[in-house]
């Protein structure tokens, strides 16, 4: 017994003895500016001749965990502040430093960067990764005010977020998808201050990543890593403000995560233009009558509503009214199953009185001019979700269903005139128009996923269904006034309409390795889709007071179907730093359609490609990558280009169909170049995009001097009609470059991009060939300051410069450009007073007379934090101060230069009560330094 217990006691001292060798402390501190004593986030902090340190948080403290006894030089780094040292000795317990002091450096480098800062952004492969605590935002900053100081990050003039030229189609928070495809709302709706790095990489899709073979469909996605302790708790907002001329905003933010499980709850109310949802929310099923074209040429709108303009922000067409609610559920449900999903809800009213002067490319100079007024109300439900089942460690299954119902009605009243030469009208018309029109969309995508036990053999199969459906109804009335000779002509007019389509595809993809460093890819994707339109005109019958007489031209009822059968190889070789892919694909497609009124025809038209595609990718160290991509595609007409029916919503602008259209075939080189310098925190990226279209679907453009019958339907002199066409010789060109660098003598990040683009678009004018050449240069410079939360401001100017030259009509050729010049700024005075302001200056030169003009938009706002803990904001805020806000725009087609100007909303003045909630418990969310988690590599990276 004695020796037992002898032995146990040696045992406990031997591990005793061990321990406190194996002891080891932590060393924490806090560091702030030597002068404002304001805390220093981003700071560098490393124990010298050792892999050991940290970086500042947005407080300035750090902490080195895991030091064994010892004596240590701690160095601290940061942009603009002289390099300091300072010795440590780790005894027997954990070391305070205290608040340490930073001195600004006097002596600034030429180069205005100082060696050793902390990284700001970092590459690895493809995916760019910034650091949320090198950028310093105010403390009730969105992440969209923290992402705009990031190189590469731009927000067009709708306010879609861009990155490197490329739009961002999702945002995912730890490598999940957040809100679904609607990345405005989750960048407006999470806070800065909880965000500790931001990812940037190409979003490829499921079975993409799986295989490792690129398929072509890579968007732009944001990957949000929340920082330490942020993953237990409850944040968000609520608000509500009312102002002069009945002006009102009331809405919620909340969001509540408790690890793996996060539930977002979003809601809206507001008269003053915002809208933070998709724009699938406000855009429904828009066009006039839920059936017509309403295209002048391919693009723009014929005097209706651009729905673009409902979005993001207040300086749209129009005065909306919008209410919305929305919520997004992320959740592990046990260690197999991980789902995502969201519902939203918007309703949106928009009040919008327009007017247009479009400049045709003609000798007659002819012009058309309108002025319009609209109503349009949408409801819409959007539904989607994720889940993905791992059935054991080969085996695996996503699915990815969504449910959209949309509801639209449109009211439009305008006053068009064509004019000839200086003055002389040919005519007039008056039209009033109205549209009711539901619809839903449905799709369901399923993916199975096999690994088999050999590295890099695999097996998946893809299945897609969309199903959508419409219906509609509406009325026409017109009446039009020829000047010059002809006839006047009314048309008084009912409709119904209904519509389907189904879309089912397959995707079967088999891999295998091939021998050390290559890879072979098997793939076969059938697709089936169909089109099914049914359009009934009744015109009025004036003896009986009923819309009773039916419209054969008018009326229209078509079937289409676009069959394809596609099968093909790619091989992918891994050489050092370099990756490799090439492959082609056999293509065989069908084009049917039927058209049973107003006249029987039938077509049918097969087609059979060789779609080839390559891929080359090349790393040098951790800061720079090329990547070279070629593929080629084809595409089919719209079923309402094939429809043989006339458009007569507005009778100077008609527009039809045309049966004869054949599929195009497109090829595509990009180049993307990117550099890293990771000591400097510089970054360059740049790219260059080309398309050649064979078979392009232009526009044919029919002005006529003398009454003409198309289609059956009077086209009378002083109108216009449009049909989509085959030509050839379509390309696109496009360059851009984004240059970022942290320059000391302002503590300010700057942020340089610019591009070039050019369009070459032939078209059909009165039977002859336009070829329009549209070139852009466009310049952006952007300043960040990075001094202090107290100490937010932003500077930027946009250049942008066009030149439009016709083979047709060269006095029709024009050059204008747009400058807009923004400054936005947020100071907290003390520590309860905010003032915010913002100063837009935009001018335009080279737009029609009448429409050159420059205007001033100021904003500002000055709020007061209650309460103890400050979480309750009391804010008076004013909107277009100098009561200049405007909104004018330009449209270049093939046929014609468009300038519109458009009713915005003006000055108001309005009180605001928000209460920020901030309530987080202990957690750790791992961080990620490639792409995010659960997601593979991209496929260039794979095997590596």
């Amino acid at each position: 017994m004695k020796k037992r217990l002898l032995l146990l006691s040696i045992g406990m001292l031997l591990v005793a003895v061990q321990g406190a060798f194996a002891q080891t402390y932590t060393v924490k501190g806090k560091i702030v500016d030597g002068n404002d004593k304001t805390p220093l986030a981003g700071v560098l902090v490393k124990v010298a001749d050792k892999e050991q340190g940290a970086i500042t948080n947005e407080d300035g403290e750090f902490t080195i965990a895991a030091m064994p006894k010892g004596t240590y030089t701690i160095e601290f780094s940061y942009l603009s502040y002289k390099k300091l040292q300072q010795q440590v000795t780790v005894k027997d317990k954990n070391i305070a430093l205290g608040t340490v002091k930073m001195e600004v450096e006097s002596k600034v480098l030429k180069d205005a960067t100082v060696k050793g800062v902390a990284n700001r952004v970092t590459l690895s492969g493809d995916t760019m990764q910034f650091n949320a605590d090198a950028y310093k935002v105010n403390p009730n900053a969105t992440a969209e005010d923290l992402v705009k100081k990031m190189p590469g990050v731009t927000y067009d003039a709708s306010g879609n977020m861009q990155v490197n030229g490329e739009s961002v189609k999702k945002v995912m928070v730890d490598g999940k998808e957040f809100f679904g495809n609607d990345p405005n709302t989750a960048m407006r709706n999470l806070p800065a201050d909880i965000i500790s790095k931001v990812q940037v990489f190409d979003n490829m899709s499921d079975q993409a990543r799986f295989t490792g073979f690129s398929d072509g469909t890579t968007d732009a996605a944001l990957n949000i890593i929340t920082k330490d302790g942020m993953s237990k708790g409850q944040f968000g907002r609520v608000y509500a403000g009312y102002g002069t001329d009945n002006r009102y905003q009331a809405g919620l933010s909340l969001n509540f995560f408790n690890d793996d499980q996060r539930i977002s709850l979003l809601g809206m109310s507001n008269n003053i233009n915002q809208q933070n949802f998709s724009i699938s929310d406000v855009m429904g099923l828009m066009s006039g009558d839920g059936g017509s074209r309403r295209r002048g040429p391919r693009s723009g709108n014929q005097g209706g509503l651009d729905v673009r303009n409902l979005l993001h922000g207040q300086n749209n067409s129009g005065n909306t009214t919008v209410h919305a609610g929305g919520i997004n559920y992320i959740d592990q449900w046990g260690k197999k199953v991980k789902i995502t999903g969201s519902y939203f809800f918007n309703q949106s009213n928009n009040v919008n009185e327009a007017s247009l002067t479009r400049n045709y490319f003609t000798d007659a100079q002819q012009v058309y001019k309108e002025q319009s007024t609209t109503n349009t109300t949408n409801i819409n439900h959007r539904a989607n979700m994720r889940l993905e089942y791992t059935i054991d460690k080969n085996n695996s299954i996503v699915y990815t269903p969504s449910f959209t119902i949309q509801q639209n009605k449109y009211s439009t009243d305008l006053l068009g005139t064509t004019t000839v030469g200086t003055a002389d009208v040919l005519s007039n018309a008056v039209n009033s128009q109205y549209a009711y029109n539901s619809g839903y969309n449905f799709s369901n995508d399923l993916l199975f996923r096999h690994k088999f036990n050999k590295k890099g053999r695999t097996l998946s199969v893809g299945l897609s269904a969309n199903l959508s459906e419409s219906d509609g109804e509406g009325d026409y009335y017109s009446l039009t006034e020829q000047v010059q000779g002809g006839s006047d002509a009314l048309l008084d007019q009912q409709y119904d309409l209904s519509g389907n389509s189904k879309t089912y595809s397959a995707n079967l993809t088999y891999t295998e390795a091939i021998g050390k460093n290559g890879q072979l890819m098997l793939a076969y994707k059938p697709s089936v889709n169909t089109n099914a339109s049914d359009k009934t005109t009744m015109d009025l019958d004036t003896a009986i007071g009923d819309y009773t007489s039916f419209n054969t031209t008018l009326s229209n009822k078509y079937n289409s179907s676009y069959t394809t059968q596609r099968g093909g190889v790619t091989y992918k070789l891994n050489i050092g730093k370099s990756n490799i892919s090439v492959g082609a694909d056999v293509q065989s497609a069908k084009l049917e359609g039927e058209q049973t009124f107003p006249a029987s025809g039938f077509i049918s038209r097969s087609f059979t490609n060789i779609l080839p595609e390559a891929l080359f990718s090349y790393r040098k160290g951790k800061g720079t990558s090329v990547r070279v991509m070629y593929r080629s595609s084809t595409n089919a007409p719209e079923i309402t280009d094939l429809q043989n029916v006339v458009d007569i919503s507005n009778p100077l602008l008609l527009s039809t169909g045309n049966p004869g259209l054949v599929q195009n075939f497109q090829n595509s080189l990009m180049v993307h170049y990117r550099n890293v310098d990771m000591k400097t925190s510089r970054m360059f990226f740049s790219m260059f995009r080309g398309s050649y279209t064979k078979d392009y679907i232009s526009t044919q453009t029919i002005i006529p001097t003398a009454d003409t019958v198309v289609n059956d339907v009077t086209v009378r002199r002083g109108s216009q009609i449009t049909m989509p066409v085959n030509v050839n010789g379509y390309y696109n060109l496009r360059t851009f470059a984004v240059y970022g660098v942290p320059v000391s003598l302002i503590k300010s990040n700057v942020n340089l991009s610019g591009g070039v683009t050019y369009t070459r678009t032939p078209s059909l004018l009165n039977n002859e060939t336009n070829i329009s050449n549209n070139t852009v240069f466009n310049l952006r410079t952007y300043i960040g300051s990075n001094i202090s939360e107290k100490v937010d401001f932003n500077v930027s100017y946009t250049g942008t410069y066009n030149m439009v030259t016709n083979s047709l009509q060269t006095q029709s050729d024009n050059n204008y450009f747009t400058h807009i010049a923004t400054v936005g700024a947020n100071f907290t005075l003390g520590n309860r007073i905010v003032l915010n302001t913002d100063y837009n200056y935009t001018t335009y030169n080279g737009l029609t007379d009448g429409f050159d003009q420059s205007f001033h938009l100021w904003n500002a706002s000055l709020g007061y934090k209650l309460l103890k803990n400050k979480q309750l904001e009391a804010k008076v805020s004013v909107f277009d101060i100098l009561n200049q806000n405007t909104d004018i725009s330009r449209t270049v087609t093939q046929t014609y230069t468009q300038d519109s100007r458009s009713t915005v909303l003006q000055q108001y003045f309005m009180f605001t009560l928000t209460y920020n909630i901030k309530n987080f418990k202990s957690g750790d969310v791992p961080e990620v330094d490639g792409p995010p988690k659960g997601m593979p590599p991209p496929p260039h990276f794979r095997g590596r």
